[in-house]
């Protein structure tokens, strides 16, 4: 697998950058745990952020995906926005959709935004209440079709639990008539104030029927269906639900692309393969005291990806014929569930083998 990926190139393709770590909710299932009085302390300074951006571009990233918290509590995001397009990097927000207005994304177009990705828990009731306040899926709605009039290309995330696992198909049909391009539908694990309600988390006789209705819509909705990284593996599903397109040369899991491909900056200026583990163990350093370039190239840096040897596999996933490849499933899964890398239990092909 290390082979593949240096035939790939070790780059990061794909950045999630928490420009603040405001925010002006508290959701169940936020795994940071941020909301109106949490925070990440002081945060990068205008300048330093323009000069991130810059330092991004020189790393090859592709695409940048302007996060919170808010991402739009922070009031300089139309010039984070502006000088990474400059860079000719494509660049996207992701939002709870409360402070967008006409005007917003009147600025975003102005700013290169070419994507913007909404969340989305539930129809009204479930989504008000994983939200903690009324009225936030109506303001999501809205967001959604401000940014659809405007040629935004519109996304939606969901973080599928007990409370919403029965209205996905409602779902799909709300977001499809809405004109959402891409769906990301992906499990919520029990992090931050998700470990709070364990109760909510799909257990393992619950995985296969999702993963079996994700894979038939998919093929069959006119929005594509991205499945998340701790949703699968290598059943006979797994071509469908990896699949990007028709020529997509690798239709299944190929591991945690954290440190690889992806990379995440939180709102203090640290380093991370993925925004979603949360645990100070996996920040690589943090931008405020070395460049960027010098922590991506460290050696020894993102060593649960890049340095893994199956030796590492635990539990069920030990002595996996599929070990080498997959690295123990999701990273954020398995830590949320086991504590440590390379053992997601949730993994489709250990619980065949169990049953």
């Amino acid at each position: 697998m290390r082979t593949l990926f240096e035939s790939i190139g070790v780059y990061p393709h794909t950045c999630v950058w928490e420009i603040t770590s405001r925010c002006n909710l508290q959701c169940i299932h936020c795994a940071s745990g941020l909301g109106p009085v949490a925070s990440r302390g002081v945060e990068l300074t205008t300048e330093r952020a323009l000069q991130l951006a810059d330092e991004l571009a020189d790393l090859g990233c592709k695409y940048v995906a302007l996060s919170g918290g808010e991402a739009l509590l922070r009031a300089d995001w139309p010039q984070l926005a502006g000088k990474i397009k400059s860079r000719n990097v494509d660049v996207g927000m992701i939002s709870n959709g409360l402070l967008i207005r006409e005007s917003v994304v009147k600025t975003m177009v102005e700013n290169g935004v070419s994507i913007l990705a909404i969340s989305i828990d539930g129809l009204q009731n479930t989504h008000d209440f994983i939200r903690a306040k009324k009225g936030c899926f109506n303001a999501a709605v809205s967001a959604l079709r401000l940014a659809s009039a405007a040629g935004i290309r519109t996304h939606a995330i969901t973080h599928v639990n007990r409370m919403n696992r029965g209205e996905l198909e409602a779902m799909h049909d709300q977001l499809e008539n809405l004109g959402v391009k891409t769906w990301l539908v992906q499990l919520s694990a029990p992090m931050g104030r998700m470990s709070e309600r364990r109760d909510l988390i799909l257990d393992a006789s619950e995985l296969r029927p999702f993963a079996e209705w994700l894979s038939a819509t998919k093929e069959r909705s006119r929005m594509y269906i991205a499945i998340g990284d701790n949703v699968g593996y290598y059943t006979e599903l797994e071509p469908s639900l990896r699949r990007k397109g028709p020529d997509n040369p690798l239709p299944f899991w190929c591991g945690c692309s954290a440190g690889f491909l992806t990379i995440g900056i939180e709102a203090n200026g640290n380093v991370k393969g993925c925004l979603s583990l949360q645990s100070e163990k996996y920040v690589e350093g943090n931008v405020l005291e070395r460049p960027l370039r010098e922590i991506w190239e460290a050696p020894g840096a993102f060593a649960y990806t890049r340095c893994f040897d199956p030796s590492q596999l635990h539990d069920s996933c030990k002595g996996c014929d599929y070990g080498e490849v997959c690295r123990g499933g999701c990273t954020f899964m398995s830590v949320a569930l086991t504590g440590r890398p390379h053992g997601n239990p949730h993994c489709l092909y250990r619980l065949s083998c169990a049953t």
